[in-house]
């Protein structure tokens, strides 16, 4: 056996050395019968740095040539941050600030364009900004940033999300961004909602509330962690009987319903989406 697999050692390495010395050599005796002189010493002196050079065992995959050595990869972001206090003033007599969103990335800072909010955004990934764009007291719009590609998307949540009311939904995305809860509001009717972001899958839904009269109602989300929620519904009346909170951790099948009396939400800031 071992003379066998001695044999067939050898006999692989003569053939390797043969295709690699008398294979090159008899292409280059049919390829040199159709060159002038001059260009078929150039052409032997560059076999000759071919049989020169070392074997090497590494196949090259495909792709491989289109990697760029001196790119650096993708730095992922480091720090989001409220910037830049810009003051609103809109028809209703609503005013207050909103502020900008700085991205940092290492050494580099970079300010988000066309967006004001009032709600720090979560970072996907450690590369997509995701966010709520707001118009003086009205949260209008989600957005997306890219801060690599410096590219921004916006969605209008009314377009998205049919049961959703810019002014009174009160929304929050999740701390990873995974999903978005906020106060539904239909016909005077309102309960609490939690979708994935972005398919809109609904996973959670609390009970309703109403009919309310809608002129002036305190609705407010609060992720405590990525999955684990609590949505403030304002029963609205007079006197204020207070809110109906609707808690829960997302996949769990489990909803904890009960009520928030004014007294108890002093404080509170999170429950009230204008504090």
């Amino acid at each position: 056996m071992e003379r066998l697999k001695a044999a067939l050692s050898d006999r692989y390495t003569i053939e390797t050395e043969c295709r690699r010395w008398f294979y090159p050599a008899f292409v280059s005796a049919l390829c040199l019968g159709g060159l002038s002189c001059g260009d078929r010493e150039a052409a032997r002196e560059e076999q000759a740095q071919a049989r020169s050079a070392p074997a090497s065992d590494t196949v090259a995959l495909a792709g491989e040539s289109e990697m760029l050595p001196h790119q650096e990869p993708r730095k992922p972001v480091m720090s989001v941050k409220l910037v830049d206090s810009v003051w609103y003033g809109v028809e209703t007599g609503d005013t207050g600030f909103r502020q900008r969103v700085a991205v940092q990335m290492d050494d580099e800072v970079d300010t988000i364009p066309q967006v004001l909010t009032r709600d720090l955004p979560v970072v996907k990934m450690d590369s997509v900004i995701l966010g709520l764009a707001y118009s003086g007291e009205e949260v209008f719009a989600a957005f997306q940033y890219h801060p690599h590609q410096r590219h921004l998307d916006t969605i209008p949540l009314v377009s998205w999300l049919p049961d959703y009311h810019p002014y009174f939904s009160g929304p929050a995305f999740s701390l990873d961004g995974a999903f978005i809860a906020y106060v539904a509001l239909q016909e005077g009717r309102l309960w609490g909602v939690v979708r994935r972001w972005s398919n809109l899958q609904m996973v959670a839904q609390g009970p309703e509330v109403g009919p309310v009269a809608t002129g002036f109602l305190l609705n407010g989300v609060k992720w405590d962690d990525a999955k684990t929620f609590a949505v403030l519904v304002d029963m609205a009346g007079s006197p204020h009987p207070g809110w109906l909170r609707v808690r829960g951790t997302v996949d769990s099948g489990i909803l904890y319903v009960d009520t928030l009396s004014p007294q108890a939400a002093q404080g509170e800031w999170w429950k009230l989406p204008n504090g």
